[in-house]
């Protein structure tokens, strides 16, 4: 991203711990930036992007806001490659954190609640081996891509 030769607002690249114990993170660090009042464009949190089994390269975005979904559906257009972006009502991730404090946000996953998701998921089986890292990095790509975008 420092690469752009313009951009019109900052980056934050942060990791969160304990989202399965109540989101305890990601609330922390919600609170934090409404606390400093922080103009806060939009908050994409990132999760499970290492399984595609049927190579069709989905994602799901969760509860996303709309100008977040218009975001993603522009950039995808842009692509090669077609490829679905599914809508999910899941609400159980990082993203929460920041929506219930007014924050502009969405959830990017493989396609979890589509069917298309790891059944490695909280097992001893969920290790390197079993990342697909093709799909990981096209997905990553396009994420980038986004954020890009959202920056001009």
């Amino acid at each position: 991203m420092a690469s752009l030769e313009t951009r019109n607002y900052n980056l934050k690249i942060v990791f969160f711990d304990e989202e399965e114990r109540g989101l305890i993170g990601s609330k922390a660090y919600a609170k934090k930036l409404l606390e400093e009042k922080l103009n806060v464009i939009s908050v994409h949190t990132i999760d499970q992007l290492g399984w595609d089994e049927d190579g069709d390269r989905g994602i799901e975005l969760e509860v996303p806001a709309e100008h977040i979904l218009d975001q993603y559906t522009k950039v995808a257009g842009e692509f090669n490659y077609t490829f679905p972006i599914q809508i999910s009502d899941v609400t159980s991730t990082d993203h929460r954190s920041f929506r219930q404090l007014g924050f502009a946000a969405t959830g990017i996953t493989e396609e979890y609640k589509n069917g298309d998701t790891t059944p490695h998921y909280h097992r001893s089986t969920d290790t390197y081996e079993t990342v697909n890292f093709e799909y990981l990095s096209f997905i990553t790509e396009y994420v980038k891509k986004v954020f890009e975008d959202i920056m001009r």
